[in-house]
This record gives C-alpha cells, sequence and structure tokens, in this order.
C-alpha cells in the first residue's frame, strides 16, 4: 500500500489552506481508517475533505456511500464539530501529523490526523487535552487516550530546511548513502532518491566515500527539491497505462514512465486512488452480477419445471374432466369394497368384476396411501 510522505503532507497542509473560513456540515465514516468531511463556504461552496489514514489526506471529488450506521467515534465528531469553523491547517514539524484548526459553537478544538503506523484520528479540546480518539495508544514516551494532554510524535531526524553542506558531511557514516540520509533526514525515502538522482550520486555509494563535490551537489539538489515542493506540479506515473505512483513534483528519478500533471496534488490522489478504487467497485460489482445471473438461471430453469408441471396437471385434469362418471364410479367403489374387508392386493381384481366396463381406465390399485392409476 503506498503511504502518504511527510513532504506530501507538507504539500497538501498548504493545499488545504482553502478550507479556512469553511464550516463543517457533515461527518461521515467509511469504513476502516477512512473518513469524509463535508464543508462549506459562500465562496468556493461545498467541498468534500478524505482522510484515509495513512493512504491520503486530500479534497475529493470521488463520492463513495457511507455506512447506514456511524461508530461512535463520529457520532461525538458530529456533536462537537457540527458547524465549526476551519481556522487552520498546518503540519506538524515535517512529520506526518496534520492539524485542522477549528471554532465551534463550544469552544475551540483541533483534530489531529495522524498518518504513520497504525494511523489515528484525534480530537483536542482547546487545551490540547485528548476529547476523543479512533485507538488509545501508549509508548513509552507519549499516551493517546481520552482525558490525557496529547504530546506530537517525537523525531530524531534533521529537518533537511535546516542542513548545511558542513552538517551533511558530519552525517556520513559507513552505510550506503541511500541509507545513510533516509535514517538521518526527515525527506523520506521517495525524496532521498529523487535527490541522489538529481545529484547524479549512485544509491549504493558508501556515504562516507561522497567527495565534497557529491556532496555539495546532493546539497544543492536537496534545496532543489524544497523548492519545488512551493510551487508543486503535481502528477501521477504510468506503466501500461496502469497509475504506479504519484507525485506533488517531477521526479527525474521516474523518468521513462508515462506522466500526467494535475492542476492540484488532490487530483492527483484521486486519480491514482480511485481508479484502484474503481476497479475494485467493478470487480465487486462483477461477482454479485455473477451470482445475481446465476440466480436467475436457476429460477428460470425452475420456472420452465414448473410450467412443464402445470401443463401436465392441466393435461390431467382436462381428462379426468372428461371421464369424470367412471372416475367417481371407481372411486365410489373402491372406497366400498376397503370398508367391507377387501385388501388391497385383491383390490384391482374385485374392482373389475364389479364394474367391468368403467374399470378398464383403472390401471392399478396401490396399497400404499390407497392410491388408484388411472389411464386414459
Amino acid at each position: 500500500m503506498r503511504e502518504i510522505s511527510n513532504l506530501e503532507i507538507f504539500v497538501m497542509a498548504k493545499e488545504l489552506s482553502c478550507l479556512e473560513g469553511s464550516r463543517i456540515q457533515k461527518i461521515h465514516s467509511l469504513g476502516h481508517n477512512e473518513f469524509r468531511f463535508k464543508l462549506y463556504s459562500a465562496n468556493s461552496g461545498d467541498s468534500l475533505l478524505l482522510v484515509d489514514l495513512k493512504k491520503r489526506v486530500a479534497l475529493t471529488k470521488l463520492v463513495k456511500e457511507a455506512p447506514q450506521s456511524p461508530p461512535q467515534l463520529v457520532m461525538l465528531l458530529r456533536k462537537r464539530l457540527g458547524g465549526a469553523v476551519v481556522k487552520k491547517v498546518s503540519q506538524h514539524g515535517l512529520d506526518r501529523v496534520l492539524f485542522i484548526d477549528l471554532d465551534a459553537k463550544d469552544g475551540s478544538y483541533r483534530l489531529v490526523f495522524e498518518m504513520f503506523s497504525k494511523g489515528n484520528l484525534i480530537l483536542l479540546d482547546e487545551k490540547g487535552v485528548v476529547v476523543a480518539c479512533m485507538r488509545s495508544e501508549e509508548w513509552k514516551d507519549r499516551k493517546i487516550k481520552p482525558r490525557h494532554p496529547y504530546s506530537p510524535p517525537a523525531t530524531s531526524k534533521l529537518d533537511p530546511r535546516d542542513l548545511t553542506e558542513a552538517k551533511l558531511s558530519s552525517l556520513l557514516n559507513d552505510k550506503k548513502i541511500v541509507a545513510c540520509l533516509a535514517s538521518c533526514l526527515n525527506l523520506g525515502s521517495l525524496f532521498v532518491e529523487e535527490a541522489l538522482t538529481r545529484a547524479g550520486v549512485d544509491y549504493s555509494k558508501k556515504a562516507s566515500s561522497l567527495s565534497p563535490e557529491e556532496i555539495a551537489g546532493i546539497h544543492s539538489a536537496i534545496h532543489s527539491v524544497f523548492e519545488e515542493l512551493s510551487s508543486p506540479t503535481p502528477r501521477v506515473f504510468y506503466e501500461e497505462g496502469k497509475a504506479v505512483d504519484y507525485s506533488p513534483i517531477r521526479l527525474e528519478s521516474k523518468k521513462g514512465l508515462e506522466e500526467k500533471e494535475f492542476p492540484t496534488l488532490s487530483e492527483a490522489l484521486d486519480e491514482y486512488w480511485g481508479a484502484g478504487e474503481e476497479k475494485e467497485f467493478e470487480s465487486k460489482l462483477s461477482k454479485k452480477k455473477g451470482k445475481l445471473e446465476q440466480a436467475l438461471e436457476i429460477q428460470l430453469s425452475s420456472v420452465s419445471e414448473f410450467e412443464g408441471q402445470a401443463e401436465e396437471a392441466k393435461l390431467a385434469g382436462d381428462k379426468l374432466y372428461e371421464h369424470y362418471q367412471e372416475v367417481e364410479a371407481v372411486t365410489k367403489a373402491v372406497r366400498q369394497l376397503h370398508e367391507s374387508g377387501v385388501p388391497w392386493e385383491r383390490m384391482l381384481e374385485e374392482l373389475k368384476k364389479q364394474l367391468p366396463e368403467k374399470a378398464k381406465c383403472v390401471k392399478e390399485v396401490r396399497a400404499e396411501g390407497g392410491v388408484i392409476v388411472f389411464e386414459f
């Protein structure tokens, strides 16, 4: 599963600033880890914010059906945040944590979307205390539980925006350069690889063996990545027509792949995730259609069988009506013979003696249940 990176959240936080001033109208749960917020502003009208923890947080035009019975968390969010106004959208440092600050009827709140580990949605009051959360969690250095103060995750990684060539040199060790930078810088593996590609440095080269020129090249490449993130050009990459990745900026490391540029990262995410969800929906629809077609085939077969039985029953009824006098005389005689003690084994023989002409249409009289079989 493609997880959203910290630098993509960096871009998205700026993109979602368009929601500032909007009011929350509806909140839905769309299933495991997935939520949709409907907002409205007089300037831009309706907006749909889709949050799929770890995967994406973005505006969307793809409308998925919401379950009829919302979970308790959503009911609480509706109660506290219905009509709340978005004051600010921001990122915590360069981490995969997005904040939405809100003014509600009973005070100020902060929605926290933690887009790492298992993912979490947390509602804080104006004092930063957890009001509700999707899941309670506890680590050695922090705790997420109702009525406990919220602490964002700590990171030991360096903010790449604060990186100097001297600082970069001091970080280099005996690991491969790609692993060294990924472990030291809050950059994300995709953009570490992009910086190395732009600098022309082999990913597998030992970090401690880099020349001053290569260090300068990597530093410059990281700077260029952030320059482009400030003016993003979102795009989706394809292989044989299938969406395989996305990025908020151009990627030299993806050269050779077909790509399509989008006006916003939200639209690129709709394209990347929506195509897969549409295929998943079509697959489910196809399976359901197959089951319904199979059930229809069985029902049509049953209808055909019942129609045949009905036709046989009609013909039998017509024959009985045509030979009504013989049938009535035979059934009456059989009843009388049975009551007089004639055993079923001799019933047909006795019947033919009493009614030699009318009993010609009787094929057999069965002992079990006293069934008379006529043949016309």
